[in-house]
């Protein structure tokens, strides 16, 4: 049996391909999080709450929020703690209406 793997990148995932020609895919890593925290960090605060306020997904701005606080950055600005607490409750929050 050979379990022998190859790695291909697609863009925003990495593929694996096995035998039989499945594939497996694995996300990568949440690239955003770590460059609105650098962003935050190089002190372009404005930057980093527009950039929060068109957030791809509930998942990145709770990774944000992770990171923010594992690196003990929550609490410092306080414009950025508000941008992500009002970006999760509306990305969160129920649709009122659906889409035709």
């Amino acid at each position: 049996m050979n379990d022998h793997a190859t790695l291909h990148e697609v863009p925003g995932r990495y593929s694996r391909s096995i035998r039989n020609n499945a594939v497996i895919t694995m996300a990568k890593t949440n690239e955003w999080a770590g460059k609105v925290v650098a962003l935050i960090k190089g002190g372009n605060s404005s930057a980093a709450i527009a950039q929060i306020k068109v957030a791809p997904s509930v998942k990145d701005l709770k990774a944000l929020h992770a990171t923010m606080h594992t690196s003990q950055l929550s609490g410092r600005w306080r414009d950025v703690d508000a941008a992500i607490d009002d970006s999760l409750a509306l990305l969160s929050a129920p649709r009122l209406h659906r889409s035709p």
